[in-house]
């Protein structure tokens, strides 16, 4: 008999405040902080939070880079 195993998703959300959105998630749905990114400037850029085996993936949108698809031109 096997054993039947929830698929996992890894979203990548935007957002202007990194550190802010990983403290909400942890502290709202329990999530487990994970790595915190820093640019040059020390200014966190990317981090993650997890739940179970998931990855929720944290990034400031980088202009003309990565930035979410309603900020790209048609």
């Amino acid at each position: 008999m096997s054993v039947l195993k929830t698929p996992t998703i890894s979203p990548f959300l935007f957002c202007t405040d990194v550190r802010a959105a990983q403290d909400f998630l942890t502290t709202a749905f329990g999530m487990d902080r994970g790595e915190i990114y820093r640019g040059p400037d020390g200014s966190v850029v990317n981090a993650t939070v997890s739940l179970g085996d998931s990855t929720v993936y944290l990034s400031r949108p980088h202009p003309g880079k990565m930035e979410p698809a309603s900020a790209l031109p048609a």
